[in-house]
């Protein structure tokens, strides 16, 4: 395939500052605020899950909207950091930023 055809991907790291969050919740709120048609078009997955963080993939067009999304969550959450690549978001993370 060529590389023009690839999808191009974006990492969220989206911390939980108060609350837990889950995997579900997430796609629940993409779902309210996109639709079905949105959540599949913006294809999140998680990446990485740890202590009071999420790490997520998601297509580079949809980013704003995913992040947007986030707000009808009932936890309260942060979004410190979208990279291009998880390497990045790992190291941001280590750095304890």
């Amino acid at each position: 395939m060529r590389p023009t055809l690839k999808e191009k991907k974006r990492y969220i790291l989206i911390r939980s500052i108060e609350g837990d969050v889950k995997w579900e919740d997430i796609k629940k709120a993409i779902r309210e605020f996109l639709g079905d048609v949105g959540l599949a078009e913006a294809n999140p997955k998680v990446m990485e899950k740890g202590k009071g963080y999420i790490i997520l993939r998601v297509r580079h067009d949809m980013v704003d909207e995913v992040r947007a999304s986030l707000v009808l969550l009932d936890a309260l959450l942060s979004v410190p950091r979208v990279s291009g690549t998880i390497k990045k978001i790992r190291d941001f993370i280590k750095e304890g930023r």
